[in-house]
């Protein structure tokens, strides 16, 4: 922590997020999960990005293909590629700047 201008402020940091794949995510494409299931981007990502799409789900699809072809977005640590299913005990791990 630090002070800026009379307020107390956090250093910038980037944090994972993890979790297993639940039951009704098996078989589903990792960008279909993410898109319905996370809101881990901040609000102004997507409308900047619905300005630009009609579907809401097609907006937040394209800011977590994004994540997915930058490495950001993993499953079991490993990059994946869009069409990815998920199975079982697959661990997806999410990592966002804060």
């Amino acid at each position: 922590m630090y002070g800026h201008a009379g307020l107390r402020k956090v250093y910038p940091y980037y944090f994972t997020f993890t979790t297993f794949t639940k039951g009704r995510w098996v078989g589903e494409k990792i960008l279909d999960v993410f898109a319905k299931e996370f809101r881990a981007h901040p609000a102004e990502e997507y409308v900047s990005v619905m300005r630009v799409s009609v579907m809401c789900v097609v907006c937040v699809s394209v800011m977590y293909e994004r994540c997915i072809k930058s490495g950001t977005l993993t499953v079991n640590y490993e990059r994946v590629d869009t069409d990815c299913r998920l199975k079982h005990n697959d661990l997806l791990a999410n990592i966002v700047h804060r």
